[in-house]
């Protein structure tokens, strides 16, 4: 399980270094808007633009785009439009996001989970993959502060 931001989302050479085959997007919408004012940055400053940034050019946050771009037929996306706000109720999306990361794990497959920053959307549902399902298979699923402990100490 690996956490990240969209940055990480969109280094396909990490991804591959990594063995990623499977990515769960916890900010669809908020990450098809960076790309949009991204694409518009690169094409306006296009002598300035770093290679880093030139991701971000043709980017798809889609399951087709990932396949295509990593050249594996059988990677597998998921994503949810969770809003980086207060109020969002995004324990919503919590039986989903979790039956996705267990089928993964189940599958042997490493993934990353990010949404834009990595500092909020994408920790809490690792935390309450955590919570409910454990460290590692068949594990006892974790306390919140254990949870975040762990997390913090991967990704600090």
């Amino acid at each position: 399980l690996w956490l990240g931001g969209v940055d990480d989302a969109l280094d396909l050479g990490a991804l591959r270094a990594r063995g990623i085959s499977a990515i769960l997007n916890m900010a669809r919408r908020s990450c098809a808007e960076e790309q949009e004012v991204q694409a518009r940055l690169n094409a306006k400053f296009a002598a300035f633009v770093s290679p880093a940034m030139q991701r971000w050019t043709g980017a798809e946050f889609c399951q087709e785009w990932y396949r295509q771009s990593m050249n594996c037929p059988d990677f597998w996306y998921l994503a949810t439009d969770a809003e980086d706000r207060d109020d969002y109720p995004i324990s919503e999306t919590f039986d989903t996001v979790v039956a996705f990361l267990r089928r993964c794990r189940d599958a042997d497959r490493p993934t990353l989970v990010h949404c834009v920053m990595g500092v909020n959307r994408s920790p809490c549902a690792c935390a309450a993959f955590l919570m409910r399902e454990g460290p590692e298979p068949h594990a006892l699923g974790m306390t919140l502060k254990a949870a975040l402990d762990l997390l913090g100490r991967r990704r600090p």
